[in-house]
């Protein structure tokens, strides 16, 4: 049985790792990172954003808590 797209972000998520768009992507094949992050803040996970500014662009990444993570 495959994983779905929410429990493959939540996996990584749960490395501590952040994750962004463009390596939601490439690592995972999802290509909307935001509407799966929507989905796991309703199951009640507390998923954080940060907002990164580039030159070019400007995009969030997310991760968990140090809390929320398993030890």
């Amino acid at each position: 049985m495959t994983d779905t797209q929410n429990q493959q972000v939540l996996r990584y998520l749960k490395t501590g790792l952040e994750l962004s768009p463009a390596l939601a992507w490439r690592d995972l094949g999802i290509a909307r990172l935001a509407a799966r992050v929507f989905d796991l803040r309703r199951q009640g996970h507390p998923i954080e954003r940060r907002m990164v500014k580039r030159a070019d662009a400007r995009f969030a990444v997310y991760r968990l808590p140090c809390d929320a993570q398993p030890e």
